[in-house]
């Protein structure tokens, strides 16, 4: 999943209207659940597919025998706040040319991204934890970009948010090294890299590049 919160991948995809559109009014409901393109008639079973991906991906995380740094805080939306910022920010149309949904319809499909992006957000940060780059990993979580908390002599703070310049335009990781205040946006996942657990290796080991040439 690309870091900008503009495109999850899990979610009752408008996109999905386009394809049902285009292979006929009956191919697909908009009541499901999708990953990619595979349909779940429930709630339930579409968010454990998440998380059991999510899970291997952490698995397949590479572990370093020596940590680069001593301890980082990671901070994370929580889900009030990310459903605030979709609700602000993402147009969820009702109609697709001629595919139209309801209000509870488009309500569920913002619903499911902010489970999607929790989701995501969380396994990048349990993925940043299993890379063994830091030898002491918090978590936390935010309801306002207000609180977010200023850095501390001690450790670093790893966090996503909205884009600094515009959060209009999206969400991305930001790095703040121990005793500075100047928070330093981190490159984004390399979409080209595939599957996601190859992606998320790629990141880390440039953010350990980053951390290195800090210290």
């Amino acid at each position: 999943m690309n870091d900008y919160i503009k495109a999850p991948a899990h979610h009752v995809s408008t996109i999905m209207l386009m394809l049902c559109m285009a292979m006929g009014l009956s191919a697909c409901a908009t009541d499901h659940y999708y990953i990619d393109s595979v349909a779940y008639d429930t709630k339930g079973a579409w968010l454990a597919a998440i998380q059991k991906d999510n899970s291997a991906m952490v698995d397949a995380i590479h572990q370093r025998h020596q940590p680069a740094a001593e301890a980082v805080r990671i901070l994370r939306p929580t889900s009030d706040y990310l459903d605030e910022w979709l609700t602000k920010y993402k147009h969820y149309p009702r109609c697709v040319v001629s595919i139209c949904r309801s209000e509870d319809e488009r309500e569920r499909e913002r619903e499911a991204d902010v489970i999607s992006l929790r989701e995501n957000y969380l396994s990048t940060a349990r993925a940043i934890e299993r890379s063994g780059l830091f030898k002491s990993v918090s978590f936390e979580e935010y309801n306002e970009v207000s609180q977010l908390p200023p850095g501390d002599a001690e450790r670093w703070l790893i966090s996503i948010r909205p884009n600094l310049e515009d959060q209009e335009t999206g969400w991305s990781w930001y790095l703040l090294k121990p005793g500075t205040q100047t928070q330093e946006r981190l490159p984004h996942f390399d979409e080209a890299i595939r599957p996601r657990e190859q992606r998320v290796n790629d990141w880390i080991d440039r953010l350990e590049a980053i951390i290195t040439e800090k210290i």
